[in-house]
């Protein structure tokens, strides 16, 4: 019992860093795979909504963008879904959890 309490423990604390770990791996090969310009242009359509500027006023005038902390928040929570998608989905975690949960 004491092994499945700590290891669930340890499991979830590992959860995050190897899904860390993968969300950026995957970023790094989805860039690697693009041309230079598509990079460069992607961020610089970031930086331009990331700042406050007449566009993001029109659009947030329009209700097409939202202020500047609702986009930190939803960014926020975009990252933190694909942080434990991909840590959900690692096979070494996995393992460690099919082997945690067995019982003694």
């Amino acid at each position: 019992m004491k092994r499945q309490l700590l290891g669930g423990l340890g499991w979830l604390l590992a959860l995050p860093v190897v899904g860390a770990v993968r969300l950026v791996w995957s970023i790094l090969r989805l860039l690697a795979a693009q041309r230079p310009q598509t990079i460069l242009m992607l961020v610089g359509v970031g930086l331009v909504l990331s700042f406050s500027n007449p566009l993001t006023d029109q659009l947030a005038l329009a209700g097409l963008w939202p202020p500047e902390p609702g986009v930190l928040l939803r960014v926020g929570w975009a990252v933190a879904a694909g942080v434990l998608f991909h840590g959900l989905r690692s096979p070494g975690l996995n393992r460690l959890r099919r082997r945690l949960l067995q019982l003694e």
